[in-house]
């Protein structure tokens, strides 16, 4: 087994000191007419406004897109450092699941310590956030998130999900690991698996059934 930590800050140091680093992230904000996994464990109704095309009445502050793009570009270099490191990674875009549900996979990862290819999947969070994820099991801690991986993995045909999550600001989040008394391996990464739970898969695909139904039945 690799000292998963020391590759990974090996490999950001050699993409660091590249004499160019270039980057491009492709945003899809567009709907493709299903409940997406992302979403899935949140709030039914809001999913059902959404597929049914409603105005919003109470829009985000635009100020709310930036953390949002910064894990986007953040997934990005994630991607490219577990590539450095030896991985392959193939990002294997839209997946619908069962007819009733779309999966966007960050991508499927392979190689050097991974006896079988599995599902990857990139978080940036904030010191909340993350330290939330610190808790206790992904199932229990973010419900929502736990979902997203159990579509992710039936959408791909694997068996297991991991998931890096980074923090926004290193330097806050390593104070608040020292306030919190929290150890971890390496700040900078986090690694969270995650088994396939048929259950949960089913749950899922329940839910994007029910809303799909009562969106066709305008109730």
């Amino acid at each position: 087994m690799i000292d998963f930590a020391a590759q990974w800050l090996k490999a950001l140091g050699e993409l660091a000191n590249l004499p160019r680093l270039e980057y491009h992230a492709t945003i899809e904000n567009g709907d493709v007419g299903f409940p997406r996994a992302s979403s899935i464990g949140q709030c039914a109704r809001k999913q059902y406004f959404k597929l049914i095309g409603a105005a919003e009445t109470n829009p985000q502050p635009a100020a709310q897109n930036w953390p949002a793009l910064m894990g986007y570009l953040g997934q990005e270099l994630s991607a490219n450092i577990l590539v450095q490191m030896g991985y392959t990674l193939v990002v294997p875009g839209l997946r619908i699941v069962k007819d009733v549900l779309s999966v966007h996979p960050d991508g499927i990862l392979a190689g050097l310590d991974l006896p079988k290819p599995v599902l990857w999947d990139s978080k940036l969070r904030n010191c909340y956030g993350f330290k939330d994820l610190l808790k206790g099991p992904l199932k229990q801690q973010d419900a929502g998130m736990y979902l997203q991986m159990q579509e992710g993995m039936q959408a791909t045909d694997t068996e297991r999900a991991l998931i890096t999550v980074h923090p926004h600001d290193l330097s806050t989040w390593k104070v608040e690991l020292s306030r919190a008394k929290l150890t971890l391996v390496e700040p900078a990464v986090h690694r969270i698996w995650v088994e396939r739970d048929e259950k949960a898969q089913q749950l899922a695909v329940d839910r994007a059934q029910g809303l799909l139904a009562a969106k066709a039945l305008g109730k």
